[in-house]
């Protein structure tokens, strides 16, 4: 893909915060661009923005389960353990309560991921010494397990939904670290070459820049689409469901969005000519002509697959009638000023 460079960076800063739906309040962090040469650092500058705000609001607290051994009751009272204790010498009881504490799932993922961010080798020698400055107030906070490990366990409510974005980020740094030659350090691998990571990325990014950017379609994601079988004595639980990335409709139309993320979008043919691959073009038509079914209706439907551009491919802006659908080919030049990314995503809509 294309080289990282500045305006590279702040996009991809966009497109995250577009997927995550958290783009409001990403873009008010305020970060510093210019000193984010790469995404680590950039995301990394995120995660401790995001994290002194949480710190300001207040970390979130669970109950935790506590054992004492006072001469006074407090909570439940351990029989088993006072009485193999001697508490009619010690005239000490053993006591279990549960107390909110700072040590909660969520605040372990935060701190663990400091904890490997200072191990890596490529990270700002200014953002390391901020994150000695934060990991002070997670004191408390113990890291016996790994990031993905505690993320299997986390689970987000209204009640801490504001931890969302920090969340985020530490998946995906987690997601991006590899152990560096140097024993117990660690190095990112290139998250734009990670077409399977970055394809639902991109989808997510696309499918919520039209929730959020437009009005005049009603966008779905993952929308369901039934094949229409009728069993002949088949089992119809055997016939997989269809997904659409991205619909858009109103009262006149729909629009089927199926976006891709690939280095090479193209293929070459048999003649050393670039094609479009023909699995595209069938999943396209297949969503059509399903989408047709299930409507029943005289709305006009349109299908459109959306490719992020890639180094030394093809720009895509090709328009095509089949039978009575018009199909598109598109992608987006992601290198370029985000203003103009803004206004090409919107343009498709109205081609």
């Amino acid at each position: 893909m294309i080289v990282q460079d500045h305006i590279k960076i702040q996009n991809l800063y966009y497109v995250f915060l577009y997927a995550w739906e958290k783009f409001s309040e990403g873009r008010s962090l305020k970060l510093e661009i210019d000193e984010s040469p790469d995404l680590p650092n950039l995301m990394t500058n995120m995660l401790l923005k995001s994290v002194k705000r949480i710190i300001k609001k207040g970390l979130h607290k669970d109950y935790k389960s506590k054992l004492i051994n006072e001469q006074f009751i407090k909570g439940k009272i351990d029989f088993k353990k006072s009485i193999q204790n001697n508490f009619q010498i010690t005239n000490k009881l053993y006591c279990r309560f549960s107390e909110l504490s700072v040590d909660s799932i969520l605040n372990k993922i935060i701190k663990k991921s400091f904890l490997n961010l200072q191990k890596n080798q490529k990270l700002k020698k200014y953002l390391k010494e901020e994150i000695n400055s934060v990991l002070k107030f997670f004191t408390d906070v113990e890291t016996k397990e790994n990031v993905s490990s505690y993320l299997s366990k986390f689970q987000l409510s209204q009640n801490n939904n504001y931890y969302r974005l920090p969340i985020e980020l530490c998946k995906m740094l987690d997601g991006l670290k590899i152990p560096s030659h140097d024993k117990g350090n660690y190095v990112f691998t290139d998250i734009l070459d990670d077409e399977i990571r970055m394809s639902d990325i991109f989808e997510r990014f696309v499918g919520n820049f039209y929730k959020y950017e437009q009005s005049e379609f009603k966008v779905k994601t993952s929308e369901q689409l039934d094949w229409q079988f009728q069993s002949l004595g088949g089992d119809l639980k055997l016939v997989p469901k269809q997904r659409t990335d991205i619909t858009l409709s109103n009262k006149d139309k729909v629009i089927i969005i199926d976006t891709k993320y690939y280095k090479k979008p193209l293929v070459d043919s048999f003649y050393g000519q670039d094609k479009f691959k023909s699995e595209h073009l069938r999943q396209i038509a297949t969503y059509i002509l399903n989408m047709e079914d299930e409507l029943n209706n005289n709305k006009e439907i349109e299908g459109i697959l959306l490719y992020a551009d890639a180094e030394g491919s093809k720009h895509l802006d090709e328009d095509y009638r089949w039978r009575k659908y018009n199909i598109s080919f598109k992608s987006i030049n992601l290198n370029q000023n985000w203003q103009s990314i803004h206004g090409d995503l919107l343009n498709i809509l109205n081609h």
